[in-house]
């Protein structure tokens, strides 16, 4: 693994060990974000985050 700079990977790791257990954090597959996206679009009308 090359830990020069520029090497995002070392961050990625840190930022995914504070991620497991965290009660604020809902894990969820890209088609329950795309459910969610339309149904809130067709609640708040025109406001658009899906075309």
């Amino acid at each position: 693994m090359n830990n020069g700079a520029g090497n995002r990977w070392t961050e990625m790791e840190k930022f995914f060990n504070l991620v497991p257990g965290n009660p604020e954090i809902y894990y969820t597959i890209q088609i329950g974000l795309v459910d969610y996206i339309k149904a809130f679009n067709i609640e708040a009308g025109s406001t658009r985050l899906l075309p």
